[in-house]
């Protein structure tokens, strides 16, 4: 008898560890990343990720990772979240962060 509850406890175990593996994967996106760098020689990134859309943008600087939403814009995309913002059109980009830092004439790196 303790056998038998051993061994249907070990097979809900690793059916638990695999859902969860097949879960992880199945939430996992791919993404598009952009560098870009500007008239100063700064450099940063954007991600989007399939699972969100193009509705918002992540700008990578370093280690940090800022996510924006896009907002509407008289020309190009524009992205905010109400303290950084990510202008982009074509090849493009503006970046200003919440310190007010101002990064202008920004082009993808190829």
């Amino acid at each position: 008898m303790r056998i038998n509850k051993f061994l249907v406890s070990s097979f809900l175990l690793v059916l638990l560890i695999f859902s969860v593996g097949c879960a992880h994967k199945k939430f996992k996106s791919d993404s598009v990343k952009t560098v870009y760098k500007c008239e100063n020689g700064f450099e940063f990134a954007t991600e989007i990720h399939s699972n969100q859309g193009p509705d918002q943008v992540i700008v990578v600087i370093g280690d940090d990772y800022i996510p924006l939403d896009i907002t509407p814009s008289g020309s190009g995309e524009k992205y905010t979240d109400g303290m950084n913002t990510f202008w982009t059109k074509g090849e493009n980009a503006m970046l200003e962060l919440a310190d007010k830092t101002e990064y202008k004439e920004c082009h993808t790196v190829k």
